[in-house]
């Protein structure tokens, strides 16, 4: 069984802002075949804590847009594969990973730094 987690915002497209996604949608597979669609609600954890979050859901694939470095390394540390720069209707994405046809973005991390800012968490302003 593998689980995929998509990270998702309020009109289900793909949230943009890993460091502060509020919900997860998540796809149980077995080999290509859907079993179960369920969603996860982070109750505004940070990245750190988003990234126990998932893994305490066994999580095997993170799909998200934007993602800080930070964020990315935890996630891959705990054995997590991810493809960051998705965007669109959660459900398309999951089925274009599935299809093999989700292609990453070229530039998927945050490096939106040149203001104040939080190295944890990405901040489009």
């Amino acid at each position: 069984m593998k689980k995929i987690a998509v990270a998702t915002d309020e009109n289900h497209n793909v949230f943009q802002h890993f460091g502060k996604t509020q919900t997860f949608t998540v796809y149980e597979l077995e080999g290509k075949e859907l079993k179960s669609k369920s969603t996860v609600s982070s109750n505004g954890a940070g990245h750190s804590e988003l990234v126990t979050l998932l893994n305490e859901n066994n999580i095997d694939v993170v799909i998200c847009g934007g993602i800080g470095l930070p964020a990315m390394e935890g996630l891959m540390e705990a054995g997590m594969l991810v493809i960051p720069g998705a965007q669109g209707d959660v459900d398309v994405v999951a089925a274009a990973y599935l299809d093999g046809s989700l292609q990453a973005s070229d530039s998927p991390t945050c490096d939106h730094h040149e203001h104040e800012h939080d190295h944890h968490a990405c901040h489009h302003e």
